[in-house]
């Protein structure tokens, strides 16, 4: 129970970061808003796939490695995976907007602009499940749970206090800052186990590539 519990919390707090920045939305903006929102949130969920396939995929394969004690097997096979991740950023940053365009009636077209920033909030997430799995191996979900809460509280803040003032953009702009606040604060939580993947130069990379990632939002305009 003390590991399970923990993980039921902190599958509340990622559902909730999922969903929260839409219901303020509505709640603070209106319907319309939160429907141009929720159209460039289901594109940009197309990078969620991605994060969704590297969670399913890596978390098997690191718990192993971890119990037989290779976890030095792991930082290749991570180098490779965040190889992919980046790549499928980039490449659905700018071919969805304009597919997005073409089958996007007139009120949602404002929120076209938004899918890039969904995509590079997504690639935090991947990023995140990279290392959460150390958490759940040393059986530290309760630290897991902790995070997920804190960020997700972050969210449902920025949210209340930047929609009034700046809107979609601000709903975006939380989404990206809380999943980097996540993927940042997993890792910085791994204490031992933070030298085991390259993580530090991973996030770095994401960081410089967000411009490339994020452009597509003033190409299409």
């Amino acid at each position: 129970m003390a590991f399970s519990l923990p993980l039921v919390t902190h599958t509340f707090a990622m559902t909730g970061l999922a969903l929260v920045d839409q219901l303020i939305l509505q709640q603070l903006k209106g319907p319309d808003s939160a429907g141009e929102y929720a159209f460039a949130y289901r594109f940009g969920m197309a990078m969620s796939l991605v994060a969704l396939a590297l969670s399913h995929a890596w978390g098997p394969l690191a718990l192993e490695r971890l119990q037989r004690a290779k976890a030095c097997d792991l930082a290749p096979l991570a180098n490779r995976a965040f190889r992919g991740i980046l790549a499928s950023a980039v490449v659905l940053a700018w071919c969805l907007p304009p597919v997005a365009k073409l089958v996007a009636k007139e009120p949602y077209q404002a929120g076209v602009l938004l899918i890039p920033a969904i995509v590079y909030a997504y690639l935090w997430m991947a990023l995140y499940t990279l290392v959460a799995v150390f958490l759940v191996f040393r059986g530290r979900t309760k630290a897991l749970a902790a995070v997920s809460s804190a960020v997700f509280l972050l969210n449902v803040l920025l949210n209340y206090a930047a929609i009034p003032v700046w809107g979609l953009a601000a709903a975006a702009g939380s989404t990206v800052l809380c999943h980097m606040a996540l993927a940042f604060t997993v890792w910085r939580t791994l204490r031992s186990d933070r030298q085991t993947l390259a993580w530090r130069r991973y996030a770095l990379v994401a960081i410089l590539m967000a411009p490339v990632i994020l452009a597509p939002s003033l190409v299409y305009r």
